[in-house]
């Protein structure tokens, strides 16, 4: 559950104090005497639940026998929800099955909680579960085929509904970097292969020196090879991302 419960400090230190007060949104919560006339500081601590969502703006004020000084104007937000954390890939191919997740806390009594995945302009329900008092969302879309590096805004949101109606939340948006996939021939840097090929005699299976031509094609890239030196037994190929799936 969410804590309401906020905690106020306010301290003031000088001569001739008179007392000391907590003002919330414009009324006084708390104040304490100088008790013995002497006394060079005072200090009061608060704590009050707040129950209503909005914004609330606080200050101490200190009032002697010759001034009254406001501090410095300070604000807090009460909601009913608390972002905890999201999951996804920073980064991924065209056309890819990629995973969404959020997981959040929810304060007060509500019908129903439904969650949505606002994703390059386009709305996806999630799936709700509640695990120990969170309330977690996922979502697996399909990324948009493009040509170039591209990111890709998202967002989640949320319907609560209660007596009272329907209440949106939308959470912390991000992007998600689109990059096309490239092909091309293994390196020293760019080692890990998906596919290889090694031309072999077929009587002896000894690696044996050949040209080769081949074409790659799949949703998001087109890739075409031609090596005519005969000089090469083996040609392997690596995928950039090397994440990228190759079907």
């Amino acid at each position: 559950m969410i804590n309401n419960n906020i905690t106020f400090n306010c301290s003031a230190t000088g001569n001739n104090l008179l007392n000391l007060s907590l003002i919330v949104n414009g009324n006084t919560y708390y104040s304490v005497e100088n008790t013995t006339g002497g006394q060079t500081s005072l200090y009061l601590q608060y704590s009050k639940m707040f129950s209503s969502i909005g914004t609330n703006n606080w200050i101490c004020k200190i009032n002697t026998s010759n001034y009254t000084q406001d501090s410095i104007l300070r604000a807090f937000h009460v909601n009913y929800t608390r972002e905890n954390s999201q999951t996804y890939n920073a980064n991924a191919p065209p056309l890819s099955e990629e995973s969404f997740g959020i997981n959040i806390t929810i304060t007060g009594t509500w019908t129903n909680t439904a969650a949505y995945l606002f994703y390059n302009h386009t709305i996806y329900l999630g799936t709700v579960s509640n695990v120990g008092g969170d309330v977690l969302a996922a979502r697996t879309i399909t990324t948009p085929y493009i040509t170039a590096s591209a990111n890709v805004s998202f967002v989640w949101g949320f319907k609560l509904t209660n007596s009272t109606g329907d209440y949106w939340f939308n959470f912390t948006p991000y992007n998600q970097t689109i990059v096309p996939i490239q092909i091309g021939l293994c390196t020293a840097a760019l080692n890990v292969s998906f596919i290889n090929f090694t031309i072999r005699d077929e009587n002896t299976f000894i690696k044996i020196n050949s040209t080769f031509r081949i074409t790659i094609s799949g949703d998001g890239f087109d890739y075409s090879y031609n090596d005519t030196k005969n000089v090469n037994s083996s040609f392997a190929f690596v995928s950039i991302p090397l994440t990228a799936i190759i079907q």
